[in-house]
């Protein structure tokens, strides 16, 4: 009698690549950012480390421009440091000065979601 060779269902195929794809990106999960243009704006070439991020209730010494709105979040596993890093780098990309009306509450699909008003100095 000859063993019988097993071959995996189409269910079965799916959930595995399903599994293989899923685990690989929750450990290299990063904050991520999304960054909407309002309006056509003089790009800055400032590089993340002079990104100013200006919390709601405050305002730029100088006089600025609101030109794009940014959203972020962070999964349970980085910090809010990487979350605020993460903020820097879209906003340097994207030829801004700066932040403002950041807001960061904890989130309905992130552990953790900031949400701002990109600008850029007049």
């Amino acid at each position: 009698m000859l063993p019988m060779k097993w071959a995996p269902s189409a269910a079965a195929r799916i959930a595995a690549i399903c599994l293989g794809t899923a685990l690989p990106a929750c450990s290299l999960f990063t904050a991520h950012t999304t960054f909407t243009s309002t309006m056509n704006y003089p790009r800055s070439s400032a590089p993340p480390s002079e990104i100013q991020m200006i919390f709601r209730g405050n305002a730029p010494a100088r006089d600025f421009i609101r030109v794009s709105q940014l959203n972020t979040g962070r999964s349970d596993y980085q910090s809010n440091e990487d979350l605020f890093q993460a903020i820097r780098r879209e906003a340097a990309r994207a030829g801004l000065d700066g932040v403002v009306d950041l807001q960061c509450v904890p989130g309905y699909s992130y552990a953790y979601q900031c949400v701002g008003t990109g600008f850029v100095y007049r």
